[in-house]
């Protein structure tokens, strides 16, 4: 995602909310889990969750699976944001 701007950043992140409400389904007070390296990424999943009225719960992508896990069963998260290179 190329943002450019602080308008563009809080647009593609209310987008990204709506969506997340709309076509996920998912209803304020859901949590959803970030799993995502401190990036631009990172920030529109933040704030797109935060407008969506969603909890949010973060794991660090260097954690090892057995900690992963351990955060999933935590949290129990309806949707986990990731980037695709750690699939």
């Amino acid at each position: 995602m190329s943002h450019g701007s602080l308008g563009r950043l809080k647009l593609d992140a209310q987008r990204l909310g709506i969506g997340l409400v709309r076509k996920c389904k998912l209803k304020p007070g859901d949590i959803v889990l970030l799993y995502l390296y401190s990036s631009i990424d990172f920030a529109v999943a933040l704030l797109a969750s935060q407008f969506a009225g969603l909890r949010v719960a973060l794991a660090n992508p260097d954690y090892r699976s057995t900690e992963l896990k351990h955060v999933y069963r935590l949290t129990k998260p309806k949707r986990v944001f990731v980037n695709s290179r750690y699939m």
